[in-house]
């Protein structure tokens, strides 16, 4: 079964057909596990507004806010938004994702 099998199964067994909401759809869809692709930050900028708590993964390394600064697991050393998206132009897999918001899973 593909992907897109996956879907229908789930939009026809959830709703049979009946005229849903796009909201409710999306809500069943989020209940049995499907996501949007990651989200990428491509600037220091959106970078630097993501809220405190939020984590993001650069060369498969999981970081996370705390005010202004970016913390990885086990370091007591912070560095700025600039100075991440330093890292993640020179890592073998460049490119920030976008992995926790703290105020987009509130709302789920």
């Amino acid at each position: 079964m593909n992907d897109r099998d996956t879907l229908t199964d789930l939009i026809f067994w959830e709703f049979d057909g009946g005229g849903a909401e796009p909201y409710e759809l999306a809500g069943a869809l989020l209940a049995k596990g499907v996501r949007p692709p990651t989200r990428e930050i491509t600037t220091a900028a959106e970078l630097a507004c993501m809220p405190e708590g939020s984590i993001v993964r650069v060369d498969k390394i999981p970081w996370h806010s705390v005010g202004m600064w970016w913390f990885r697991p086990g370091s007591v050393d912070a560095i700025t938004s600039d100075a991440l998206m330093d890292i993640s132009d020179e890592a073998d897999e460049p490119g920030i994702a976008v992995l926790f918001v703290p105020t987009e899973e509130a709302g789920r």
